[in-house]
């Protein structure tokens, strides 16, 4: 697969794509099956997350079963959700200020969002919703 390809189908260069094999395969877990190899069941992966895929296209796309691609997928998001730990960082959030709401205006620790109606409004009206944006 050459790099053109492998961006347009998996959002990622090749380089990028080799790299992240490597990782799920040493951090994650991974494994080469008697059937599927590794590159295999993480393109199934990001090529179903990438263009918003069923398991039934993706299984016509690389020649397999939907059960096949259904359960490599969740092998290659377990291998994910173990490698998060190494790269992810979560940290608490507390916000600090305060945050109050006046007469279309929303005031965030002194900064002051104006809220407009959306362009769309009378047409909600009608259907009983409502809808504000935020004009920053």
């Amino acid at each position: 697969m050459n790099d053109r390809i492998c961006k347009e189908q998996l959002r990622m260069d090749r380089r990028c794509f080799d790299k992240l094999c490597h990782v799920l395969v040493t951090r994650g877990g991974l494994v080469t099956t008697r059937n599927v190899t590794v590159l295999e069941v993480v393109a199934f992966f990001l090529h179903t997350l990438a263009h918003d895929l069923k398991n039934r296209t993706i299984g016509a796309v690389f020649t397999r079963s939907g059960e096949t691609v259904s359960r490599q997928f969740h092998t290659v998001l377990k291998a994910m959700m173990k490698i998060g730990k190494f790269y992810i960082k979560q940290t608490r959030w507390r916000m600090k200020g305060r945050i109050s709401y006046q007469r279309h205006k929303l005031h965030l620790n002194g900064t002051i969002l104006e809220m407009k109606w959306h362009e769309k409004y009378n047409e909600q009206k009608t259907q009983g919703t409502y809808g504000f944006y935020a004009s920053y």
